[in-house]
């Protein structure tokens, strides 16, 4: 969707081998334009809030 923002939750940040690939997709992301990545945990509810929140705020400005 050329011109639409976006942002890649990386999911399961609660489990132990997370660390590692997290920093290497983040890492990946960051060089790639226009990326977003944040991580988040659906078992544990981190994250989640904050990027509905950050999604809806980002519809918000672009329909005004």
């Amino acid at each position: 969707f050329p011109g639409r923002p976006y942002r890649a939750l990386l999911n399961k940040i609660d489990l132990p081998e997370a660390a590692g690939s997290a920093g290497a997709i983040a890492g990946l992301a960051k060089s790639l334009a226009k990326s977003s990545v944040k991580s988040v945990s659906a078992k544990t509810g981190v994250g989640i809030a904050e990027s509905f929140v950050e999604l809806a705020q980002t519809i918000r400005r672009r329909q005004l």
